[in-house]
């Protein structure tokens, strides 16, 4: 029985010296690929951000008469993704910074959610024509949702799940593919007037 038991040991031992390795090997390949399949279908905020502006660019309504086009950047400092989304986008639109067909150049302004109801009071002074709310917390998003409805703000965002929670604009990945997704009752409460070229490239939330 001890000799049965010692080989059993032996056979044992072995296939573990066999098989582990190989099912470690295939586990770290399984993650990796994920992690490719991840990367591959994550969209640069750069790229979101290009193509909200577009939405923009096809409204005349936002961009009617303006010497410069204000957009928010709505951000929590308490949220750390929150924070480096606004950085990001404050960096990159300064260096390159986005001009409207008509040559109406773009401005950020960072609005922190945090300071009470102070976010508010710069919305409402009418100079910011459009948002662009961050990963906050979504506590916020009823009631931006429903400031910029009430003053006809354009509500984009860099969250797509944000759009099915009420705000007008958004970017999603289809197929690795980038595209616009658009809340239409929203974006109409907003005053907003997309052109139909860009809705039927945009994935429509109704």
């Amino acid at each position: 029985m001890a000799k049965y038991s010692f080989h059993t040991a032996l056979v044992s031992a072995s296939l573990i010296r066999t098989y582990v390795p190989r099912i470690v090997t295939l586990t770290l390949l399984l993650g990796s690929l994920i992690t490719i399949e991840a990367q591959q279908s994550e969209i640069s905020l750069e790229r979101k951000v290009a193509m909200m502006m577009k939405v923009i660019d096809t409204d005349d309504h936002f961009g009617d008469g303006k010497d410069c086009f204000d957009i928010g950047i709505l951000f929590s400092h308490h949220d750390t993704s929150s924070i480096i989304e606004k950085e990001r986008i404050l960096q990159f639109t300064e260096l390159e910074p986005y001009m409207l067909t008509d040559s109406v150049p773009v401005h950020c302004i960072p609005i922190d959610l945090e300071h009470d109801d102070g976010w508010k009071q710069t919305l409402a002074t009418g100079s910011v024509a459009a948002v662009i709310v961050t990963s906050i917390d979504q506590q916020y998003l009823g009631p931006v949702s429903s400031f910029c409805r009430d003053h006809e703000i354009l509500s984009m965002t860099t969250v797509p799940e944000y759009v099915s929670g009420g705000l007008s604009v958004g970017v999603t990945a289809v197929n690795d593919r980038a595209m616009l997704m658009i809340n239409l009752p929203a974006s109409r409460t907003e005053g907003a007037r997309i052109s139909s070229r860009v809705l039927k490239m945009a994935k429509i939330v109704r």
